[in-house]
């Protein structure tokens, strides 16, 4: 039987990650900073084990699986066309699916939203977990219980995310303070838990925690550092998570209440109006939400509660191929859909769209207004479901500028609360597009049934 010899030079890795290649431990979590190179890590690690061991099934898992195509998958598919591997691999870019021609190793992706067929998968060897904050603590458990039976190579979980909150259940459950401190020293800490099974039988399970920054990925350019150190100076508590891959904290938060998160079965099943935000992009995500908009009665007085639903989150999209995702979403032509007012030509195409001699899309100008627009979000009682990913994830790093003079005076951080960082906010700026714009307009026309009287 020949053997397979594949020549990759070292320097195509980070150096920081070489422990991650060797480790056998059964769990890794990696912590760090945007652009760390911690993710890129796990990813070449997944496709060297299906290249050279023998009898692996492995998963790549995603809170939502319609996530996994733009994120690991792209990642994956990159990586094996920068080293030439492609004539080794069976591609299913539909299924998001690999095998090895050389072994008949198989990788799956799972989104977590589909727990059935993360059931379905008979002995997986290893798993990698793509920003795994995003999992609620018994998605993680399931995923663990799936892990079981005789593999021929050792199994493994690895987990990578941004910390972006203290009080997350991975930070409670693996990195208590005492183990925090050791591993911001230390960079890789290895933990062993002890299990006591019958006849005091021990069996250890090894977990390896790991911390990196920007400063570890030598791929990055100058301007590539630049950017996240600037936020030490504007923006000091996103810079802890973003810059350094320290654990977040609410300081400085638009939104400190986040969402209240419920199952997506939960949502009411009867609404009084449904609208939808827009906010285009084509470098950062283009970004669409439907909003179920349901008025309740209170003691005090009625109150609007709005619940979102993700439909759009995605880069590189021309305005054709958003088009025919809207279409997808059965979006019916008379409910209105507020968008960003600057990109004026994609929102002329998009009200001009027709089928059959109609118009699809009622696509209204967004006020932009800002500090209003916050202000407003505040009086609303807005849901979220765990699919929704991305408002979760920005809803908790979403945050305001500092105001340098008031800080200095201060001598502490002070926020500016009319100037919020761009930086990662698309699914913040179209929830106050629709829900602010849309208030403003029911503002009008009650005041004109006023004026009829």
């Amino acid at each position: 039987m020949k053997k397979l010899r594949i020549n990759i030079d070292e320097a195509a890795f980070n150096p920081l990650f070489k422990k991650i290649w060797l480790s056998q431990d059964d769990v890794i979590f990696s912590k760090g900073s945007a652009g760390s190179g911690k993710s890129v890590a796990f990813g070449d690690k997944a496709i060297l084990r299906l290249l050279f061991e023998e009898g692996h099934t492995g998963l790549g898992i995603r809170k939502v699986a319609k996530t996994i195509r733009n994120s690991m998958w792209k990642q994956i598919i990159r990586r094996i066309e920068e080293w030439k591997l492609e004539k080794l691999f069976y591609i299913h870019n539909t299924e998001m699916y690999l095998r090895c021609k050389v072994n008949g190793n198989e990788f799956l992706t799972i989104g977590m939203d589909d727990p059935e067929k993360l059931k379905s998968i008979v002995s997986p060897s290893f798993a990698w977990l793509l920003e795994s904050t995003e999992l609620t603590e018994a998605d993680y458990d399931q995923i663990v219980t799936r892990f079981r039976g005789y593999t021929d190579h050792y199994t493994q979980i690895m987990c990578d995310f941004n910390p972006i909150d203290e009080y997350h259940w991975i930070k409670t459950r693996y990195f208590p303070d005492e183990i925090e401190q050791k591993v911001l020293k230390e960079r890789f800490v290895r933990v062993t838990e002890e299990v006591a099974l019958k006849d005091n039988v021990k069996v250890p399970i090894h977990i390896l925690l790991v911390h990196s920054d920007h400063w570890d990925n030598k791929f990055l350019s100058d301007k590539d550092h630049a950017r996240y150190e600037h936020f030490k100076k504007t923006n000091p508590a996103h810079y802890k998570v973003y810059g350094l891959g320290h654990w977040g904290s609410t300081e400085g938060l638009v939104y400190p209440s986040g969402y209240v998160i419920i199952p997506r079965e939960k949502y009411p099943k009867e609404y009084d109006e449904i609208i939808y935000g827009l906010d285009f992009g084509y470098v950062h995500p283009t970004s669409l939400t439907r909003y179920y908009l349901k008025r309740v009665e209170e003691e005090h007085g009625s109150i609007l509660e709005s619940y979102a639903e993700e439909l759009i989150f995605e880069k590189g999209l021309e305005i054709a191929q958003l088009i025919e995702m809207m279409k997808s979403f059965n979006i019916h032509p008379a409910d209105p859909i507020y968008a960003d007012y600057q990109a004026a030509e994609k929102i002329s195409q998009l009200q001009n769209y027709q089928e059959n001699d109609q118009y699809l899309f009622n696509v209204i100008l967004a006020d932009k207004s800002i500090k209003d627009g916050i202000e407003y979000l505040r009086t609303v009682r807005r849901y979220s479901c765990p699919e929704n990913i991305n408002h979760n994830r920005q809803i908790k790093s979403y945050r305001y500028n500092i105001d340098t003079k008031r800080s200095a005076l201060a001598r502490k951080p002070v926020y500016d609360d009319e100037k919020p960082i761009k930086f990662d906010d698309d699914a913040m700026d179209n929830e106050r597009y629709a829900l602010f714009t849309h208030s403003k307009l029911i503002e009008v026309k009650l005041a004109f049934i006023e004026r009829e009287k």
